[in-house]
């Protein structure tokens, strides 16, 4: 896997921000993902990361990414319907 690039990107879902990364594991040839969810503002304007997710053992990238962002997606929908 020597030369491939490591993506990153940042999503907005409901209001949270969702910046995530995945990377290939040269020893296994499996891809890793992680996200950090951070919510918006408080009253005094201050963003917080409040969540990490993780994975490891992806075939793809794509596979490895799409999971970060559907747990994210997930876990943002549970807090909001709480």
């Amino acid at each position: 896997m020597v030369g491939l690039s490591m993506p990153s990107g940042k999503e907005e879902y409901s209001g949270y921000t969702i910046n995530w990364d995945t990377s290939p594991d040269p020893d296994t040839q499996l891809w890793r993902a992680q996200a950090g969810v951070v919510a918006p503002p408080d009253h005094s304007g201050v963003p917080s990361t409040i969540h990490g997710i993780t994975g490891d053992q992806f075939k793809s990238e794509a596979e490895a990414r799409n999971y970060v962002l559907r747990e994210a997606k997930k876990w943002v929908d549970q807090r909001l319907t709480h």
